[in-house]
């Protein structure tokens, strides 16, 4: 049925091929015009109507009874060739007649006039599989054609093409079809059909074919196969369609923005054990980074969002405020290299395996050498005893030590209620604040001690900046500065902010004990 329905359907005449207008009119106003070209060169994506134009052109060209451009399909011409006996339409596929014989067989038979239209057609397809030699024979026809011969080159592989052979050819780009236009045919094929379709089967066809006319007319033929009394809902459809696993989509990504790598390579383990198709989930992967990615670019916009739903779009935008757009980048680049591999991999989830790592050295282990945390100002976070602080320190400290004391204790309190005036504030801005904790304090200076290059660079950004002080000011009733440094100890001094956070679940005890390492005492 999916093969009957593309070949049933298949475009006849100008108007009836969907989409490609900037090809259709420059062929139209040829023909016309009587501007016919001796060698075309069409090029694009499988599936969208390369060859079914290629054969449109080559009717039009030789009917006998034209409308303007549009070929009658009643003329002994037209309907030999729709019925594939034409002699003066010859169609090589290039993939399995690659060599220069056979290109030596085609120069031959373009010497002699066409036996019935006005002109002998050449159709090659996937023209890029030639071989050079194919090609250096080709390229003389090319450059001395015959009046009445005409050359056609189709290919999905346009950088595969010698540059002599694509420089004398007019070169036309196919384009995936516009989605509301191949919804439009879809429908207009199911009426022709006598089908009932619901429309969210029309929207389900089209997201999943992408743009490609032959790979959506296949999927309505299954759709169609598989239904009774020619009624088609939306549940039946569902059954030839790969389920969604944009949760865990979802879920990969958060594990990368929060640097827990294991539990991202643990899910996409899960993924494979579940038998979920690896590569359709990388498929959706790969279009969820693309959406993030665009996001970062020219921001939230439906055009880049139309197949997701409202609360997976949101959770999308969330997650694209949290990194740079070079990251997101770079991360989409990462897991777009995998998917090429996938196919050739004994482990397939190996592959992605190694992009995650990839991504987590590439992106989330720059530090900063010699950090110099301890000197002077007192770290909040160490437990180094006070005899032991260098003596030209002593009498920094002991000038605002009540002052250093106070402020550490005031900052653990208002440090969870920070990030949730930040997160009101500008959500993006307190996700790189949370992953950050207040590592020293000197007078009306806070430091905050971070894991990464790339979340200090975010919080010493002016505006950034300024924010953060003027928060943090308000709070406290008093003006702050900021600055920011690399923690070496980070992970054991971060763990104590997370506990702080926290508090209200651990007992007096825990925070007496926990506020007494920072240097202060419980309060309230």
């Amino acid at each position: 049925m999916s093969n009957t329905l593309y070949r049933k359907y298949r475009p006849q005449k100008f108007e009836e091929v969907i989409g490609q207008d900037h090809i259709k009119i420059t062929l139209q106003n040829e023909i016309e015009n009587g501007n016919i070209s001796h060698a075309y060169l069409f090029f694009g994506p499988r599936g969208i109507g390369k060859t079914t134009l290629a054969r449109v052109l080559a009717k039009s060209i030789n009917c006998k009874d034209k409308t303007n451009s549009e070929p009658c399909n009643k003329c002994e011409n037209c309907v030999s060739i729709n019925s594939g006996s034409f002699m003066d339409l010859i169609e090589i596929d290039a993939a399995s007649n690659r060599g220069i014989n056979e290109i030596r067989e085609l120069r031959e038979m373009a010497k002699y006039s066409p036996s019935r239209g006005q002109y002998k057609v050449f159709i090659i397809d996937e023209a890029h599989m030639l071989t050079i030699e194919a090609f250096n024979a080709l390229l003389k026809t090319l450059e001395e054609p015959p009046k009445h011969a005409i050359f056609i080159l189709a290919t999905t592989e346009f950088h595969k093409l010698p540059s002599t052979i694509v420089s004398r050819c007019q070169n036309f780009e196919f384009k995936v079809v516009d989605l509301d236009k191949l919804k439009i045919h879809l429908q207009n094929v199911c009426d022709r059909e006598g089908v009932k379709i619901e429309s969210g089967v029309i929207e389900l066809l089209t997201k999943h074919s992408g743009g490609y006319v032959r790979d959506a007319l296949s999927m309505l033929g299954q759709v169609l196969a598989l239904s009774e009394d020619n009624n088609v809902d939306l549940a039946t459809a569902s059954l030839i369609f790969p389920k969604s696993n944009i949760e865990s989509v979802v879920e990969l990504i958060d594990n990368i923005l929060f640097q827990k790598f294991d539990f991202a390579i643990k899910g996409l383990n899960k993924v494979v054990s579940s038998g979920i198709d690896l590569e359709y989930f990388t498929e959706e992967l790969i279009n969820y980074l693309r959406k993030a990615v665009l996001i970062k670019l020219s921001g939230a916009s439906q055009d880049y969002l139309w197949d997701v739903e409202k609360d997976i779009e949101q959770k999308l935008i969330e997650q694209s405020e949290k990194l740079d757009l070079n990251i997101w980048q770079g991360i989409l680049e990462e897991f777009y290299n995998a998917f090429e591999h996938l196919k050739n991999e004994r482990f397939k989830q190996l592959p992605l395996e190694i992009a995650i790592i990839s991504i987590k050295n590439k992106f989330f282990t720059e530090k900063k050498e010699d950090t110099n945390m301890f000197k002077g100002g007192g770290n909040i976070f160490s437990s180094k005893p006070k005899n032991d602080v260098k003596k030209e320190d002593s009498q920094e400290d002991s000038k605002s030590s009540s002052l250093i004391k106070s402020s550490i204790e005031d900052i653990v309190k208002i440090w969870p209620q920070l990030l949730i005036n930040l997160k009101d504030y500008n959500h993006s801005l307190s996700a790189f604040v949370k992953v950050g904790h207040p590592l020293k304090i000197n007078k009306d200076r806070i430091t905050l001690g971070f894991q990464y290059k790339f979340h200090l660079d975010r919080i010493l950004d002016d505006k950034n900046k300024k924010t953060i002080e003027e928060l943090i000011s308000g709070i406290l009733n008093e003006k702050i500065t900021i600055s920011a440094e690399i923690d070496d100890n980070y992970e054991e001094n971060h763990q104590k902010m997370i506990i702080v956070d926290k508090k209200e679940e651990m007992d007096g005890g825990a925070i007496e004990d926990l506020m007494q390492s920072f240097g202060g005492e419980v309060v309230g």
